[in-house]
């Protein structure tokens, strides 16, 4: 807290951590699925944030929601892969809804196959998909967002398509 004081002008306080707080929560749980994960993960990157606040001193709100918003999906990706190693299987499915359930037995494989190509792209790749078919963000959206180019984000959406399509068929995918 002592930063805080002797640089009130900073661009960075704990009220922008507030501030971003429900956004940041709605990325991560869209990443998740599941509210406590999600809720974990924005804390965890709030912590981080802190222990770095001093570099942010210099940096607009705008360029610091950028920072949040990329730590937050990197470090959701990184707690699911650590969830997903450490869960038995047979305790996945314990707090999920019927339907959610239902759809993932019948689909269990396609969606198993389908993550595991995610997760052999890059993070840029990764990131793309993620933000266009869970967050509905377009093109011109993560461009700004992110500050590269929306014909940038078109290459890397088009490019995550076919590495995943050729991970799928590698790996037998017949759909």
């Amino acid at each position: 807290m002592r930063f805080w004081l002797k640089n009130k002008s900073a661009g960075f306080s704990p009220d922008t951590c507030e501030k971003y707080r429900d956004y940041l929560f709605h990325i991560a749980l869209r990443i998740t699925n599941d509210k406590f994960y999600a809720e974990d993960v924005v804390q965890e990157t709030m912590c981080k944030i802190i222990k770095i606040a001093p570099r942010l001193a210099d940096k607009t709100e705008e360029e610091i929601k950028k920072y949040m918003t990329k730590a937050v999906i990197n470090n959701a990706f990184t707690y699911m892969k650590k969830v997903l190693r450490e869960i038995p299987s047979e305790d996945l499915f314990q707090n999920v809804p019927f339907d959610v359930v239902m759809e993932t037995i019948l689909g269990a494989e396609t969606k198993d196959q389908l993550k595991n190509a995610l997760t052999k792209l890059t993070s840029k790749q990764r990131m793309v998909l993620v933000l266009m078919f869970y967050e509905n963000w377009s093109s011109a959206q993560i461009a700004e967002e992110f500050n590269i180019t929306a014909d940038n984000v078109r290459l890397l959406k088009k490019r995550g398509l076919d590495n995943m399509r050729e991970i799928l068929l590698k790996d037998g995918w017949d759909k």
